[in-house]
């Protein structure tokens, strides 16, 4: 008959057998969800490049109202010394017209900056996850 003691370590050793199955499926499914991620990771990268892209054309677009707002208030200027009353309804249609640029400006602005800021804490937060790095023991060695 068999010992306790061989019958505890066999118990046991089936365990440990049971758990390293477990462990292997474990790892088999992350490696699965390793390739998936980097396969997102290259989409988030391409659409990166694109916000990238609009970054650049805002900033084109903010210098180009500012250069159309400084024009504008050059005509303001010039009118106040010579102006006529047509000149005046044209200089308040351009105005209303900026103006409504301006706020279109404002509302794509305050969208970017929101996209940005959401980007930013979550890609902060992802690289803080992962760069933490999985700890790998050499216990089973």
């Amino acid at each position: 008959m068999a010992d306790f003691d061989d019958l505890v370590m066999q118990r046991e050793n089936r365990d440990v057998k049971y758990e390293y199955a477990m462990w292997i499926e474990d790892v088999a499914q992350w490696q699965t969800e390793h390739h998936t991620a980097a396969a997102w990771l290259a989409d988030v990268q391409a659409a990166w490049k694109e916000t990238e892209l609009a970054l650049q054309t805002h900033a084109r677009e903010i210098h180009d109202h500012k250069v159309r707002l400084q024009e504008h208030e050059k005509t303001i200027a010039e009118h106040w010394c010579d102006g006529s009353k047509s000149e005046h309804q044209e200089l308040n249609t351009e105005h209303r017209d900026l103006k409504a640029k301006h706020l279109e400006a404002l509302y794509a602005h305050q969208q970017l900056k929101k996209h940005h800021e959401a980007v930013m804490a979550e890609i902060r937060e992802l690289l803080k996850t992962a760069l933490s790095g999985a700890v790998v023991t050499e216990t089973l060695a």
